[in-house]
């Protein structure tokens, strides 16, 4: 039985059918954002597909966007996950700096490329519990 987070996701669950998925494929190992040869690519190499599967969405039900809503100006891959993860660990009361630290924020807000000198020195898997703080929040 996979947990469900405190929205009733079950992010957990996605994650297994991922990896089934891949096994199917035959990608046991390797990039998860790859292309046909196994290269690693960026996720924007996927908004073509993005794209029209929100244009299909809409066609469906309209009402699962807002009117004024432009698909292409407000959605992309990257942000869209951000913006969800964001929105919906500051809505759970998840700190501020756990939502920072995640999305790779200096102390100002605005994102940084590489990040300051102790995010980009620090060994990632020790800051399990600050991942899951965030995580949990959602």
């Amino acid at each position: 039985m996979v947990p469900a987070m405190n929205s009733g996701l079950k992010p957990g669950m996605w994650l297994l059918r991922l990896i089934d998925t891949l096994a199917e494929l035959g990608i046991e190992t390797s990039w998860l954002f790859q292309d046909g040869e196994g290269t690693q690519v960026e996720l924007s190499h996927f908004e073509e597909e993005f794209y029209a599967i929100l244009f299909e969405l809409r066609a469906a039900d309209p009402s699962l966007f807002e009117p004024d809503c432009n698909i292409l100006d407000d959605y992309q891959l990257a942000r869209s996950l951000r913006r969800g993860a964001t929105t919906r660990a500051t809505e759970a009361g998840g700190s501020q700096p756990d939502i920072d630290w995640m999305n790779g924020w200096n102390m100002e807000g605005s994102e940084i490329i590489n990040g300051p000198m102790h995010v980009m020195y620090v060994e990632r898997k020790l800051l399990l519990a600050t991942h899951l703080r965030f995580s949990r929040a959602l």
